[in-house]
């Protein structure tokens, strides 16, 4: 069974997937000044959770890829999921945008609540207000492209994703052309004609161009 202990400033609330979720003593300072300096309460609870829901949203993506996840930790300034493995450039772009996309599920979610049962009051209006106007808050401020922000990597996705798919492409089109170079070389087994070897003679030209840009 887990206990609850505190360990480096944190206190640990349980595990997700063998890693421990740490909550850190500056939390309500954070939830705090992010409360405008108020007594919020719902608003510090949804806070706590928001943050919560980011890291473990990364957490879900590194296992995703095949990575372990060290630990999942939740402080005043926001959080972070710790995390091990040797994933691809795109697979760590992919974990940076984990957080982002969980908080738009919650985004989401809340709006679909809020428009079945009507805008809550007093606690509930607080921890609505957290999941909304401060959660699009926090996603601006995540995705803006500097470290240690997720958005200094999570940007980097776009064109990895198409250098990935020019590669490919590019990879197809080496195939066809071996193939289609194996396709003359068996027609013409005889002595082949000028034509012929004219033929192949262009294949090997694109083929090695293919892999000279492949490489570039």
């Amino acid at each position: 069974m887990n206990v609850m202990r505190f360990a480096s400033g944190y206190l640990v609330l349980g595990q997700w997937g063998g890693a421990p979720v740490r909550a850190h003593w500056t939390i309500p300072f954070g939830a705090f000044v992010f409360g405008h300096l108020q007594f919020v309460p719902g608003f510090w609870l949804g806070f706590f959770l928001l943050i919560l829901i980011h890291e473990l949203g990364h957490a879900i993506v590194v296992r995703s890829q095949r990575c372990r996840v060290i630990s999942i930790d939740v402080h005043g300034l926001g959080g972070l999921c710790q995390w091990s493995g040797s994933a691809t450039p795109i697979g760590r772009a992919r974990i940076a945008w984990g957080g982002v996309q969980a908080q738009l599920l919650a985004l989401l979610f809340t709006l679909v609540l809020v428009e079945m049962f009507g805008r809550p009051t007093a606690f509930s209006a607080q921890l609505v207000s957290a999941f909304t106007d401060t959660n699009v808050i926090l996603i601006l401020i995540n995705l803006i492209p500097v470290p240690p922000l997720d958005g200094a990597e999570a940007w980097k996705l776009p064109g990895l994703l198409w250098r990935r798919g020019r590669r490919q492409a590019q990879q197809r089109r080496r195939t066809a052309l071996e193939r289609e170079l194996a396709d003359v070389d068996a027609a013409d087994r005889e002595p082949i004609r000028p034509e012929a070897r004219a033929a192949v003679d262009d294949l090997f030209r694109k083929i090695n161009e293919e892999k000279a840009r492949e490489r570039n």
